[in-house]
């Protein structure tokens, strides 16, 4: 894994990146509701059964969307709720773990990004890898799914 030099200031940035990339999901997805309300108000079909039916299925195309978005709202405002610069002696809600061969930023369930040619896992509270870390401290081991780590530093 590559040393970041200045890992306070790289969180701050990374945690910005997972900020806007869930307000760009959030424009997305409700151009999509709005998409879906205007496609099923200009259905004009040849019968009465064949609009219900497309109505219903755009309705339920809305509110696939409408859960979407309650969930990525949710995680944009835990995201914000996170405090950029704390500081952790201990892995927990809001820290940036860098182990010997991965990077964590524990703040939703995001998934892998790429911020600064650097790959990191944005994981939440609930994933199992969080239960092999969780309270950990920079120094201490682990094992997951078979692997070693070690954690290499934490902000």
């Amino acid at each position: 894994m590559t040393k970041i030099a200045d890992l306070a200031k790289f969180k701050r940035e990374v945690l910005e990146q997972c900020i806007q990339r869930q307000e760009q999901q959030i424009a997305s997805l409700k151009e999509a509701i709005e998409a879906a309300i205007e496609s099923a108000l200009s259905e004009s079909g040849s019968s009465e059964d064949s609009q219900d039916s497309f109505r219903e299925q755009m309705q339920q195309e809305r509110s696939m969307y409408n859960n979407k978005l309650a969930e990525s709202s949710e995680l944009l405002a835990g995201l914000k709720r996170i405090n950029p610069n704390a500081v952790f002696s201990q892995i927990g809600q809001g820290a940036l773990v860098a182990t010997d061969k991965q990077i964590f930023l524990i703040a939703g369930s995001i998934g892998k990004i790429t911020f600064d040619s650097q790959d990191i896992f944005v994981i939440s509270t609930q994933s199992p890898i969080y239960d092999a870390i969780a309270g950990l401290k920079k120094g201490d081991k682990y094992e997951f799914r078979g692997q070693h780590f070690v954690i290499a530093d934490l902000t």
